[in-house]
């Protein structure tokens, strides 16, 4: 699963941000401000769909939670599916 979260105040360069991005290409999208760091893609969707949590467990399992009906349950009228994967 990769976190983004991207900070822009150009407008221009914000619409150009706002389709999709492949997991490859989100991936190639991060810099890292130090060196020694790594990012890697662990889980992206289909294992893992509308991911609104995640931990790491001391056997360095990840656990993501799911919740189908997020952001707006109104947009999906009686999902109340949940789930959580382990990648």
């Amino acid at each position: 699963m990769l976190l983004t979260s991207f900070g822009l105040a150009d407008g221009a360069v914000a619409a150009e941000r706002t389709k999709a991005l492949s997991p490859t290409e989100a991936l190639a999208a991060f810099q890292l401000g130090e060196p020694g760091l790594r990012i890697a893609l662990v889980v992206a969707e289909p294992l893992a769909v509308d991911p609104v949590a995640f931990a790491f467990d001391e056997n360095r399992r990840l656990y993501v939670v799911e919740d189908r009906g997020y952001p707006d349950p109104i947009d999906k009228p009686g999902t109340t599916e949940g789930a959580i994967v382990l990648a």
